[in-house]
């Protein structure tokens, strides 16, 4: 995880489960709340079949949504590249599925 990350940031990326290791770890996009408190942005997914789905922004501008064990794939993070044109699959280690 990235050193100097507020506490209600830390708290927010574990509370939601997102992987903060591994060779995909979830890098946050900070903004500010109300209260002047950095928080993770939120961003919903413009297009595709998980379109209107809220996950949260990443560095890269990437949407990441949690998603089920299906299809012989445990759980894991559907990370959505551009708006939800693509995405690819990370587990709750942070490593990319294929």
């Amino acid at each position: 995880m990235s050193p100097g990350l507020a506490d209600k940031v830390v708290e927010q990326i574990g509370k939601a489960g997102l992987p903060i290791s591994g060779s995909t770890p979830f890098v946050p996009r900070l903004t500010k709340n109300r209260r002047g408190d950095y928080v993770i942005v939120k961003q919903a997914v413009s297009i595709g079949p998980k379109k209107g789905k809220k996950g949260f922004l990443d560095s890269q501008g990437r949407i990441w949504l949690r998603d089920r064990a299906h299809a012989d794939v445990p759980d894991h993070r559907d990370v959505q590249l551009r708006g939800g044109e693509e995405y690819f699959r990370v587990d709750m280690n942070g490593n990319e599925l294929r």
